[in-house]
């Protein structure tokens, strides 16, 4: 992309980074991490017109088990 002088790079993040997740917290926090990663990259690549974008589904059917009973989470 540095050669040409423009593009874009798109992560998959979550709606988890944005509010939380019963999936875990190792879930949520990595998805944190991408729209992180995403903002920082955007700041020293914006002079070469390279543009990020996270782009951050809501359900989705995944084989991430969660448990719904109430005491599995604790008292």
């Amino acid at each position: 992309m540095l050669p040409s002088g423009c593009g874009s790079i798109v992560f998959t993040a979550s709606e988890a980074a944005l509010r939380g997740s019963t999936a875990g917290a190792t879930y949520t926090a990595s998805k944190q991490g991408i729209v992180s990663l995403t903002k920082s990259l955007a700041v020293p690549y914006r002079s070469e017109e390279i543009r990020t974008y996270a782009v951050a589904p809501g359900p989705t059917a995944t084989n991430i088990r969660i448990e719904t009973r109430a005491k599995a989470h604790g008292p």
